[in-house]
């Protein structure tokens, strides 16, 4: 699906895979300690059990590093560095479907994984570790987009900035911001696979 004789594409799906790789890693990790803590693998048992685990300290790791896989598919600052090189080296087609489909599993997942560490005051302390994520997202995503050059390098950066947009609706934690999300995410995958068309 990369451009196999061309070099940019060849760099473009090694840094892929291997920042997928590690991306992967880090949130079996953790979901290898949220097991070790609850002894659960079902999600609706894990949403019985991690409100009121919430301020043990490896619940809480657990929790950030498998949202690290998440950040990784929604292009998150620090996992976005494979985006732009990415974007520009695959063809069109599969750029379009890094951009908009594989986004809805991960915002959907994501969600769901806020939404288990309940509203309380370790939900909130979550809430405000993640929301620098979002902060450096959203500036690095439009400061980065000024300079480009390249149409699809742009629209990554963008994807980097709107990664931010919609992580702070989700540590919201209500379903209003829930429900925003849901919005928001449907307008940008229409704009995005549109834009990609255009392209």
């Amino acid at each position: 699906f990369l451009r196999r004789d061309s070099r940019l594409g060849m760099i473009a799906g090694l840094r892929y895979f291997l920042v997928g790789a590690c991306a992967s890693a880090i949130m079996l990790f953790g979901l290898a300690l949220i097991y070790g803590v609850t002894g659960a693998v079902h999600i609706d048992r894990l949403i019985d059990l991690l409100p009121g685990m919430m301020d043990h300290p490896m619940v809480v790791t657990g929790l950030l590093l498998t949202l690290a896989g998440f950040f990784f598919k929604l292009a998150v600052f620090p996992f976005h560095f494979w985006a732009p090189d990415v974007y520009q080296g695959a063809t069109n087609q599969v750029t379009a479907f890094i951009a908009t489909a594989s986004k809805v599993a991960a915002i959907a997942l994501l969600i769901r994984m806020v939404a288990t560490a309940g509203n309380d005051a370790a939900g909130n302390y979550l809430a405000h570790a993640l929301v620098m994520l979002a902060i450096v997202s959203m500036t690095v995503g439009n400061l980065a987009a000024i300079v480009q050059q390249d149409i699809k390098r742009l629209l990554a950066y963008s994807t980097v900035a709107h990664a931010g947009y919609l992580l702070i609706g989700i540590l919201s934690m209500n379903p209003a911001g829930y429900g925003g999300v849901i919005f928001y995410a449907a307008a940008l995958l229409i704009m995005k696979f549109s834009a990609f068309l255009v392209v």
